[in-house]
């Protein structure tokens, strides 16, 4: 376009001379955009757009009277161009408000503009990159990048469903990376909800339209939508095994030259074995992935957090392991752009996960079998995966200098270095030759945390293995005396629940048993609706007699502390600050118990929940004043852990010890199980 300084009328590039008023016009390599330096809808002032997309355009903001940057999408006006859209619209974007978690983009706000009519959402400000810039930077993830990246987008996720939103568009633009900080990287997951407004003008019948137009982001969807069904969460999990399938192979599973001929692989071609693109990557984690890309959805992981523990899991199998979420990330100028993505596309460098030995087994051939057919695979190991950081070895190069200022090769140093070498080389022959020789000891490599594992046995069906290890026990800065002193305590390999124990589980045991139910049960059964509640207003004894039948055990509390903190001193399974969001105490609001496995962002390092909060849990630990403890004796009294619904975070912390008699119950208390592991 070409501009007129006189009047400010625009032309066509062929235009030289303003028609008007014969003055000379001058090229306009970026059009004025009529929000820029607005104040839109009389409290947001608009400074820069940062995104364009099918659904409209993004911009920066500060709000007027807040004074605090945020992100404005704008939608297009098709996209909201009748009184009906518009109601759909606000349905929409008032159920995307009400996802909270530090996974999912916040929506601040949403209305429709009273002068344009113009629909728009208002989110908070982000800085970062999107994951398709970052992928953009370097394809190919590090495991342990991709994993840390995944886990969170998995939450967010799983976030959205727990309200009743399934996503529809989810792809790398979507996940954006805020810029690190205190060396933690953060992910968040945008446009919940939003990718329905598209459909709001379309028959959901018509997905894919005779001129080969695809509602939605071909590579990244489910068969299902492809066909135009009705979706549930289980679209989305397709949707991320994409997505964690080009984190960590580079591409996409399917390709083709036009929509159409994505769409039909997704629906009729089986997904490709990953390792043929990635020879590295553990036969366990393939099968995972395979297992999400499922032609029928009944054959994929049934919520986001089980497919992401999945992954983990397998890679913990296969002999890895990560410092999950303590990866630094790094941007250049240009990847610092500021505010909520683009609907374009993004990628961090890469940090290479330790691989400490474990076999694979089960064949990818046979898993692909199983996907061409409707019947779903059984769940293969779940649980998260923990291990300690571990100091990446400092680069040698350029350690010793071979010339001088001018270039040349300096005989001195020359002679020096040979000199070493021939040091060196009398010290091989006394190792190698003359040296006594001694039993083997551990690998000290400061790259490996921990000497070679074998492959992890499989975990019973939703328990956690907990790899023995040592930690610090207690908290010396709480109030209370029976917490102190810090003591170093070594557990050994076990088992435990990843749920509490639930209305329904216990029911099971009492119809096999004729047990007594809990007193609230007034008809000998738990209340219609509260099947995945857990079980509350049991007794010690009443816990024991249902692990024994379970052939489980209650936890010891060393072993509850160390699945609930891991070995690095954390003060709540998911780190030193408590959140509202992580767990279902006073502060919550709550006012009961909430379903198991309600709060996923406040897992333990191991991937075990609700180990903060919820129902209060027995252990099988009599009470015993930690050694150099000031507290009392107290005989009698057995150990609960955990904190629960109705008491203060402070009492919710994973060093609490809270004491009573066996005979004891309330409709706060519960437990979760534990087994010996091989």
């Amino acid at each position: 376009m070409k501009l007129c300084q006189v009047c400010g009328r625009e032309f066509e590039d062929k235009i030289l001379f303003c028609p008007f008023d014969g003055s000379s016009l001058i090229a306009r390599t970026q059009p004025q955009d009529r929000f820029i330096d607005t104040l839109f809808d009389e409290r947001y002032r608009i400074t820069e757009k940062i995104g364009e997309g099918g659904m409209g355009k993004v911009y920066k903001a500060q709000h007027i009277h807040m004074d605090v940057s945020v992100a404005i999408k704008i939608l297009h006006t098709h996209l909201a161009s009748d009184q009906n859209t518009l109601s759909r619209f606000r349905r929409e974007a008032r159920a995307a408000a009400q996802i909270v978690h530090p996974n999912a983009v916040r929506v601040i706000d949403f209305g429709v503009e009273r002068e344009t009519g113009t629909a728009y959402l208002v989110m908070e400000f982000l800085e970062g990159c999107d994951l398709r810039q970052r992928l953009k930077q370097s394809p190919v993830m590090d495991f342990e990048e991709a994993v840390n990246v995944f886990r969170q987008a998995c939450a967010g996720v799983h976030a959205a469903h727990l309200k009743g939103i399934i996503h529809r568009d989810l792809k790398p633009d979507n996940v954006w990376l805020l810029r690190a900080e205190e060396k933690q990287e953060s992910v968040k997951v945008l446009d919940f909800g939003i990718a329905k407004l598209r459909m709001l003008k379309e028959d959901a019948s018509m997905a894919v339209t005779q001129a080969g137009m695809v509602i939605g982001t071909p590579h990244y969807m489910s068969p299902e939508q492809c066909r135009g069904e009705e979706l549930d969460p289980r679209a989305d999990i397709y949707s991320l095994g994409v997505i964690f399938f080009e984190m960590i192979t580079g591409d996409v599973p399917f390709q083709s030259q036009t929509p159409l001929g994505i769409v039909h692989k997704h629906i009729f071609e089986p997904p490709p074995d990953p390792r043929q693109r990635r020879s590295d990557l553990p036969e366990q984690v393939a099968m995972v992935l395979l297992r999400s890309l499922s032609k029928e959805k009944e054959g994929r992981q049934s919520t986001a957090i089980e497919l992401a523990s999945e992954i983990e899991q397998a890679f913990y199998s296969a002999g890895f392991q990560f410092r999950l979420g303590a990866y630094t990330m790094q941007f250049s100028s240009a990847q610092m752009t500021s505010g909520i993505p683009s609907d374009t596309s993004f990628s961090p460098p890469s940090m290479p996960g330790q691989r400490i030995g474990g076999p694979v087994s089960t064949s990818v051939d046979t898993l692909n079998k199983q996907l061409k057919g409707t019947s779903p695979m059984s769940s293969s190991v779940k649980g998260t995966l923990f291990g300690s950081a571990s100091e990446r070895a400092t680069p040698v190069s350029g350690l010793f200098q071979l010339k001088d200022e001018q270039g040349r090769i300096s005989k001195t140093k020359i002679s020096l270095i040979g000199g070493m070498f021939i040091v060196l080389a009398l010290i091989g022959v006394w190792f190698v030759v003359l040296k006594p020789k001694r039993a083997p000891v551990a690998n000290t490599n400061s790259s490996i945390v921990n000497p070679p594992l074998p492959p992890a046995p499989e975990a019973p069906r939703d328990m956690i293995l907990i790899r023995g290890g040592s930690f610090t026990m207690g908290n010396n800065n709480s109030t209370d005396e029976a917490e102190k002193p810090e003591q170093m305590v070594t557990v050994k390999s076990f088992y435990i629940d990843k749920y509490e124990v639930t209305n329904q589980q216990y029911y099971e045991f009492i119809r096999a048993t004729r047990y007594k139910p809990p007193s609230h049960w007034t008809t000998g059964k738990f209340e219609e609706g509260r099947e995945s509640y857990p079980v509350v207003n049991v007794d010690w004894n009443d816990a024991k007699k249902y692990a024994e039948w379970a052939e489980k055990r209650l936890p010891t509390e060393e072993e509850w502390e160390y699945a609930a903190r891991g070995d690095d001193g954390r003060l709540y399974p998911w780190g030193k600050q408590f959140s509202n969001f992580n767990a279902n105490t006073r502060e919550s609001g709550k006012g009961d118990v909430t379903p198991v496995g309600s709060f996923p962002s406040g897992q333990s390092p191991f991937g075990v929940l609700d180990m903060s909060g919820n129902a209060l849990e027995w252990t099988a630990s009599i009470y015993i004043p930690y050694p150099g403890s000031k507290a009392k004796a107290k005989e009698g009294h057995v150990v609960l852990r955990g904190g629960d619904w109705v008491e203060e975070q402070k009492y919710a912390t994973v060093t609490t010890r809270a004491l009573q008699k066996p005979d004891f119950y309330r409709n706060y208390i519960g437990f979760r199980c534990a087994k010996d592991a091989p």
